[in-house]
């Protein structure tokens, strides 16, 4: 059978009643009765799904389906969803930054990319960014330069000069202006529309910063993650270090978050020079990646060498969660919300963990006590497992109800609970050798 045609007759009759069955499970919606057909001949032709699922509720009852995309020849650094879903950027140790079709990540038998982008970094790619109209990439990485590309032509647009960046995070209400965190102790603000190597502002923090994300709700506010000092909330300031991670807040574009591997993270509003906001308890330090929640009020956090934890903006102490296998010591990585339910993140035994999120958790009532931690907190919701290496990224489509994940493996991972061509449930994986293992 060719690559542009589906057969149905092939598909398993039963397949119906089995997702009837998870509807029961996970608490399906839809606005029409369900057709598989149907909905795989959505995904092909790059239709919007009208099943949608609780991927994370479904994979705790009858796990998720898997399948692979292949291409890259080198460890895959990033991966991100366009804002409609439709597209996926992938870039990584081999330089190139591959953009694919969702539809056909999902359904193709051997996909291609759609594009590969003229321009190639020097070294390793750290961090991608689509503009809002899918019509451009933004990507960073170990060469020290940010690249702006136009997808439709392949070409370089412009070019922006630094230290090694960590993370980009474009601004939600105008996806001109873009932050960088850097090794360097640096958080740029660049604009596209103004001359290259020019900053529009630049905030230098002491240590490391991994990650930067604006508040979605409040642009100006800027959210750092330090792994020192751990997570801080700025006006704007000046922050000092590397820089790993930085990300504009979804509602409010004037907040960046910055990952700083000193201070953790910090969150700043980037309208104001000097005005310090607010810097979470020691709790939050190590801080590596921050994902805000749609209000603009919670952050979903990873820590070097540490466990996830949830902060409350509103709250003076985070919630920790936990699971005896998570791990995260070996790489940087970064995390998720999903649908403000849920936060995921890779590990470094090879899994994704996912977290219920209690956002209106209570606080101590011991002055003393620097964290909350709840019964349900301290083991993960679900586990994803699949990978065959350390996963580092990994991304949620809400509009196609899709989990992308990639790390050190040469591919990018596409978990869906629709059964999608070539995809399977629980693949074989190879043993994890320790340092004491005899092969």
């Amino acid at each position: 059978m060719g690559d542009s045609a589906i057969s149905t007759s092939t598909m398993d009759d039963n397949l119906e009643d089995e997702l009837e069955r998870w509807q029961q499970l996970c608490g399906t919606r839809h606005t029409h009765p369900f057709k598989w057909s149907n909905e795989l001949k959505r995904q092909r032709y790059g239709q919007s799904y009208s099943f949608k699922v609780d991927l994370f509720n479904l994979n705790r009852n009858k796990t998720l389906y898997q399948r692979d995309v292949k291409g890259h020849h080198g460890c895959v650094n990033a991966v991100e969803f366009s804002k409609d879903g439709t597209l996926i950027a992938s870039g990584g140790d081999d330089l190139g930054i591959f953009i694919w079709n969702a539809h056909d990540a999902y359904s193709a038998i051997k996909p291609k990319p759609r594009a590969i982008m003229s321009k190639k970094h020097l070294s390793n790619i750290f961090t991608l960014a689509f503009s809002k109209d899918g019509r451009r990439i933004f990507s960073a990485g170990n060469d020290g330069y940010l690249l702006v590309h136009d997808i439709e032509t392949k070409e370089k647009i412009t070019t922006f000069d630094g230290s090694c960046f960590y993370s980009i995070s474009l601004r939600n209400d105008d996806d001109n202006v873009v932050a960088a965190a850097t090794d360097a102790g640096r958080i740029y603000l660049f604009d596209v529309r103004q001359s290259p190597n020019d900053p529009v502002q630049t905030i230098r923090e002491r240590g490391e910063i991994y990650c930067v994300a604006f508040n979605p709700k409040e642009p100006y506010y800027l959210a750092a993650c330090n792994k020192l000092k751990g997570l801080s909330i700025f006006d704007t300031i000046r922050e000092r270090g590397e820089i790993y991670c930085v990300a504009f807040n979804p509602k409010e574009p004037y907040y960046l978050a910055a990952c700083n591997k000193l201070k953790g993270l910090s969150i700043f509003d980037v309208r104001v020079s000097d005005d310090f906001f607010r810097r979470a308890n020691p709790e939050t330090r190590k801080t590596i990646f921050a994902s805000w929640d749609s209000y603009g009020e919670g952050l979903f956090c990873i820590r070097s060498g540490g466990t996830p934890y949830y902060l409350n903006t509103n709250k003076n102490v985070p919630l920790v969660f936990s699971d005896p296998k998570y791990r995260n010591k070996v790489t940087i990585k970064s995390c998720e919300i999903v649908n403000d339910e849920y936060g995921f993140s890779g590990s470094d035994d090879w899994n994704i963990y996912c977290w219920k999120i209690n956002r209106d958790y209570d606080e101590p009532s011991d002055e003393k006590q620097t964290f909350v931690k709840l019964p349900e907190t301290e083991k993960a919701f679900t586990v994803l497992k699949g990978h065959r290496s350390i996963v580092n990224h990994v991304r949620h489509s809400p509009t196609e109800d899709t989990i992308i994940s990639s790390g050190v493996e040469k591919i990018v991972k596409v978990w869906s609970g629709y059964h999608l061509p070539g995809s399977i449930r629980d693949p074989p994986r190879r043993p994890r050798y320790g340092h004491h293992t005899v092969v």
